[in-house]
């Protein structure tokens, strides 16, 4: 499917993060979701990640349940939708990986992509385009793995595997017992966007997607006047127990505006560092924690007039309060 931008020059991003669903899922998600999307009539839905709650499917009929249950607001809607993986999606154990990227991408809304040979599922990327087919902006999707525990790295540190080896005792952001972006996906980002930009002649503005923030984000909560960070950030990021460099390949690279993360479930705010705006999404799901203050989905906006993103956090528990 093509995703182009709208008659008035407009492309709208919803972005919903850690819904963190089962089977059984729960109503008050659902009413969420919906909300959002009659209420922000978004072009594009991009989940997150952490879509479900990898430790409670234990068969691959709960998989499919969920997903049914998870694609149905788009579905029934029309509308364009695609996800990237986090951790506990990465935590499904009754199918792999793959076969749970398989039957995401079997929705006729779903734009979804994968990639092969490299670390991770959903490193993919979405152009939009105008009315003449030019490509006006790119969505980056990177896939931030699971835990550590199930690192391909393991084998080589032998008892107690890469995590033994990486963590110590005081480490940034807190818990960091998640696994990282490795250089192949990296250096997949920085072919793509080269051949892209030699493609078009230009740096074509892009916006990125990945679940677990880079550590960079640290510095705009510590620094968050410098940084102009707007909205509350009040519980540590736990990013992955590597820096992996990506903020700084995207800094050299010079076109990625914006890079949207979430994770960790009591933060929702935007920041600048290093002429790249880091936006945090607080929580979508009503079954696992949160702050009722800010749980819902963030909008970006890209206005074909001025080449830029605006972003606003939609709050749901207003008018769909936790029972």
């Amino acid at each position: 499917m093509n995703l182009s931008i709208n008659d008035k020059g407009r492309f709208r991003i919803l972005h919903v993060t850690d819904i963190q669903e089962r089977a059984d899922f729960s109503p008050l998600t659902r009413a969420a979701m919906e909300y959002l999307l009659d209420t922000q009539k978004p072009d594009l839905v991009m989940l997150g990640g952490d879509n479900c709650f990898g430790p409670d499917m234990r068969t691959r009929e709960d998989v499919s349940v969920f997903l049914e249950k998870l694609a149905a607001p788009m579905e029934e809607r029309g509308i364009k939708w695609a996800h990237i993986f986090g951790n506990h999606d990465h935590d499904v154990c009754c199918v792999t990986p793959y076969e749970l990227q398989a039957m995401y991408e079997t929705f006729p809304h779903c734009v979804s992509k994968h990639s092969q040979g490299i670390h991770g599922i959903t490193n993919y990327y979405l152009d939009v385009t105008d009315e003449n087919n030019h490509i006006l902006f790119r969505i980056w999707c990177l896939d931030t793995n699971g835990s550590l525990a199930d690192s391909a790295l393991n084998e080589r540190f032998g008892p107690g595997g890469l995590q033994e080896n990486m963590i110590l005792p005081k480490m940034p952001g807190g818990n960091n017992r998640f696994d990282m972006l490795y250089f192949d996906q990296l250096a997949w980002y920085d072919a793509e966007s080269r051949k892209l930009e030699l493609q078009e002649k230009r740096k074509v503005p892009g916006i990125l997607f990945c679940h677990v923030a880079p550590e960079e984000f640290t510095l705009a909560m510590e620094n968050p006047e410098q940084c102009g960070l707007a909205g509350s950030a009040v519980e540590r990021l736990a990013p992955a127990a590597m820096n992996s460099g990506l903020f700084s390949l995207l800094v050299q690279r010079g076109d990625v505006h914006v890079v949207a993360c979430g994770h960790t479930h009591m933060n929702s705010f935007s920041a600048h560092y290093c002429g790249i705006q880091m936006c945090f999404s607080a929580c979508t799901g009503y079954t696992c924690y949160g702050r009722q203050d800010i749980r819902g989905g963030r909008i970006f906006d890209f206005d074909r007039g001025n080449g830029s993103f605006t972003t606003d956090m939609v709050v749901t528990t207003d008018v769909i309060p936790m029972e």
